[in-house]
């Protein structure tokens, strides 16, 4: 719920560019047996990870003003 309103929330402002979210359960990330938790986190979290850099990647492309050496206020 608070990740559906979130993404509705920075889509509406520009940040991300669709309201598309990923939501995940308990179940999705606590193992059965002791020692499986750790890795199914580890999973998730490693493709969220990916995904997120794929879409900060392409909004760099986008802004090809954008420079990380220069003072922002400036």
């Amino acid at each position: 719920m608070v990740a559906r309103v979130l993404g509705k929330l920075l889509n509406t402002v520009g940040i991300l560019p669709t309201d598309k979210v990923t939501e995940v359960q308990r179940t999705d990330l606590v193992g059965e047996f002791v020692g499986h938790t750790g890795p199914k986190t580890r999973r998730k979290v490693k493709t969220l990870f990916i995904i997120f850099w794929f879409y900060l990647w392409v909004w760099f492309q986008e802004s090809k003003t954008f420079n990380f050496w220069t003072d922002p206020r400036s």
